[in-house]
């Protein structure tokens, strides 16, 4: 059973029990079956309804009373038909059993309001299928029948005749009236309807003629509708009305259009800065490249000078090192002069080349001092006079009566005279003029020549680098001595001039700020450049065996030079490149080595890595010999270990005071270690003594091995050597060269300084000697007092005194 609440019972004219339940519609027993059976289960228009009361018609269709009203049942189609108080009924509430059918076939059903009579045979159904039409349409917030009209423009049409209206934007909120056109109890009516686009599925069997939609976007809707009258009878035709949304002014074809010109013109205007950027990105690096090129041809320029340069200064040297020693053994005459200022003149030509180099990388770096400026002209004077007079040229020099002092770089400013005059020997064709005028605040040093003169739209030019003016009747130069003078006189705040001489020629103007003087010129009537020489006082142990120099030179003439050079004070072994001189290093004893930089094989800068980084031959001073005077170079030199940097052409005289001076460095140091105590001020700088810190590194290890074995009698120089893992004859060279010491006298001496210490700390006499490895107190109080000139005893009185 579909409920257990039965509220009435009936028997049809078959002889079918039926059941009416309360709530749960209408349900019959089977006999085959053996049970209760719903009649319908699908048909919906029972459920929830009291069923009161059950009677059977003629035609044998059910009339059921219920709280709902009065149904109909099909027993052929199963269909219900609801019949309420708007189809004539008294009351849609019956009473429960309250039901009659009599033997006319009417039938009778008592009500809240009295009973209800009727012939079943006179209620026909109405079989009118209605048509469905869109009858208005309203907008929110407007009244006015005209307003809605104008808006969905049907003012000339009728809204049920229009297949399409068209809405602007602001009228995107509306309500649509429909109806079907059954005019019986049109009140129960149903539609089904559907805004396409809007709803997703139909909405159905609702009486409501009207429906509303709010806000649509933009776009096109097609509202679908159909009915049925009173009865049920539906028209299956659909009513389509399509509805245009207009988008607004800035959604519009025309917005898009415009839309579509503005980003058009924007992508073709950015395209063009673009491509306006392009072509000056490509324009800056093209210039870029070109100043790079430019650049990097100036620097082969200089580079391949520079080079050449380098390979000048050895032959230079040769010719110095025999000049030198011509002067010595003769006496001076005027051609060797001659000889010496014109080399001299040549390594001027020299470094000029290079210190501009350097002025390119670092900028120019004064060094002013007091300078008697009428004796450096002269002195320039002297040095080309005979070169000019070689050439059948007159050189003459025009000075003030008075003597002019002021404070410049005289090396610098000599280089700008002296290029000066070097181009004017070459251009002249007789007569040569260096003058020298002072105002009351400018120095003028004029170069005038009667050569051909420079014209008019070079005069500019010939001060930029690498410049030569073309066609020139002389033989051509760098086109660099200009440019650097200019660089020069300008560093001095000063200018470097042309002009012409109207007689014909050319006349370049050294101008300069004129510098007070007068109270240095007082105080210091000559200025001479201090030759700065290390002076030891201490006293050392000299010994007559000469030092052992290496000498490493790939140039056989310089090797051979130098070496018979030295020859007077050292013993000297020599090498052809950094290889060979590893090699001799294995086999000789040697004390400083003097290397080239430049050499096949190895060069100088990796001999010496290799040396100060071989604890062997870490000790060896390294003065370096180069025709390289950059900074870089200097530096690179050093920082692999190098002692001492000279250039080339370098003074015999100058290198032997270098290498008397890092020996007597050495001396020193071996002074040092010999003292008691050692101070730790002056044991951590090695570099001053002319020692690396692998060195210093050695004593300490030397020292920390000798602290824990130093009360082992039997603990001998082998073991020491193999502690340190070195060969003896290493470990002997090693500790001689870098303590001044043999390995036996070093650890005497280190027991001593530590005998000296516990000493004076308190401790007896008995517990030093025996404590430090002394096998008797004899042979101890002999040592103490060879070295500290007291014996054991006295000392400790001393100390307290």
């Amino acid at each position: 059973m579909p409920d257990n609440t039965i509220t009435t019972l009936f028997e049809d004219s078959k002889g079918m029990m039926w059941l009416g339940t309360n709530g749960n519609g209408l349900c019959y027993f089977s006999p085959e079956q053996k049970h209760f059976v719903n009649n319908c289960p699908e048909n919906t228009q029972l459920q929830n309804v009291t069923i009161y009361s059950i009677e059977e018609d003629r035609n044998g269709n059910f009339w059921i009373s219920t709280d709902k009203g009065l149904y109909k049942i099909d027993r052929k189609t199963n269909d219900a038909r609801l019949f309420t108080i708007n189809d004539g009924l008294l009351s849609n509430q019956f009473i429960a059993g309250a039901s009659l059918l009599t033997s006319d076939g009417r039938l009778y059903f008592g009500g809240s309001n009295g009973f209800n009579a009727f012939a079943p045979e006179q209620i026909i159904k109405n079989t009118y299928v209605p048509q469905v039409y869109v009858t208005g349409i309203h907008f929110p917030y407007s009244n006015d029948e005209n307003t809605s009209r104008e808006a969905a423009n049907t003012h000339e049409e009728l809204l049920y005749l229009k297949k399409e209206i068209r809405l602007p934007y602001q009228k995107n909120s509306f309500t649509l009236d429909f109806a079907a056109l059954s005019y019986g109890e049109s009140q129960r009516n149903q539609y089904n309807y559907m805004l396409k686009g809007i709803d997703p599925t139909w909405i159905r069997n609702t009486t409501t003629n009207s429906v509303s939609y709010n806000h649509l976007p933009p776009g096109e809707y097609t509202f679908m509708l159909n009915g049925s009258n009173n009865d049920g009878e539906w028209n299956r035709e659909t009513t389509m009305l399509k509805i245009i949304i207009t988008p607004p002014w800035w959604q519009s074809a025309w917005a898009y259009i415009a839309y579509s010109l503005l980003l058009t013109s924007i992508i073709i205007y950015v395209g063009y800065r673009w491509n306006l950027y392009v072509k000056r990105k490509y324009k800056r690096r093209m210039e870029e490249f070109n100043l790079a090129k430019e650049k990097e041809t100036y620097k082969l320029k200089v580079n391949f000078f520079v080079n050449l340069v380098h390979e000048i200064r050895t032959p230079l040297s040769l010719i110095c090192l025999p000049l030198e020693k011509l002067r010595e053994n003769k006496k001076e005459d005027e051609y060797v002069s001659m000889i010496d200022k014109n080399v001299n003149y040549l390594l001027n030509i020299t470094n000029q080349l290079l210190d501009f180099q350097k002025i390119e990388s670092n900028g120019v770096q004064l060094n002013p001092k007091p300078c008697h400026l009428n004796l450096q002209l002269v002195s320039i004077y002297e040095q080309f006079h005979n070169i000019a007079a070689l050439k059948d040229i007159e050189l003459s020099i025009v000075l003030p009566t008075e003597e002019i002092y002021t404070s410049i770089d005289i090396d610098k400013i000599r280089t700008v005279i002296v290029n000066l005059l070097g181009n004017a020997i070459k251009y002249a064709k007789s007569h040569i003029e260096l003058k020298l005028e002072t105002t009351e605040d400018t120095i003028t040093i004029q170069v005038n020549d009667d050569g051909c003169g420079v014209p008019k739209e070079q005069q500019e030019k010939i001060f930029q680098l690498f410049y030569q003016v073309p066609d020139a009747p002389s033989s051509k130069g760098t086109g660099i001595g200009l440019a650097f003078s200019k660089i020069l006189a300008e560093a001095h705040k000063g200018t470097l001039s042309l002009r012409d001489i109207p007689s014909g020629g050319s006349s370049f103007i050294l101008s300069l700020p004129k510098v007070d003087m007068t109270d240095t010129v007082n105080g210091n009537s000559a200025h001479k450049e201090d030759i700065c020489e290390m002076e030891t006082n201490k006293k050392v142990n000299t010994k007559k065996e000469k030092t052992t120099l290496l000498l490493v030179e790939d140039n056989p003439d310089l090797l051979s030079i130098t070496r018979n050079s030295l020859q007077q004070w050292y013993h000297v072994r020599c090498a052809e490149n950094g290889r060979k001189a590893l090699e001799l290093l294995t086999e000789e004893n040697i004390d400083i080595i003097i290397s080239d930089v430049m050499m096949p094989e190895m060069d100088g800068i990796e001999l010496c890595h290799q040396i100060k980084s071989n604890i062997e031959y870490s000790h060896i001073p390294v003065i370096l010999l180069t025709a390289k005077t950059t900074l870089s170079a200097k530096i690179e030199g050093l920082e692999n270990g190098a002692d001492v940097y000279m250039e080339k052409p370098f003074s015999i005289k100058q290198l032997h005071k270098q290498v008397e001076n890092l020996m007597a460095l050495r001396l020193a140091f071996h002074q040092l270690l010999s003292d008691f105590p050692k101070t730790n001020d002056s044991m951590s700088e090695p570099e001053k003594y002319a020692f690396s810190s692998k060195d210093m590194e050695f004593i300490k290890i030397l020292d920390e091995i000798l602290a824990e074995q130093v009360n082992d009698i039997d603990y001998s120089v082998n073991n020491l050597a193999e502690k340190i893992n070195m060969s003896r004859s290493n470990f002997h060279r090693k500790v001689k060269a870098v303590t001044g010491m043999t390995p036996n006298t070093y650890v005497l001496n280190y027991r001593l300084n530590m005998a000296a210490q516990y000493l004076s700390e308190g401790m007896r006499i008995n517990e030093v000697y025996l404590q430090l490895g002394f096998t008797s107190s004899s042979y101890f109080a002999k040592c103490f007092k060879q070295k500290f000139g007291v014996l054991p005893k006295d000392y400790t009185k001393i100390k307290k005194i």
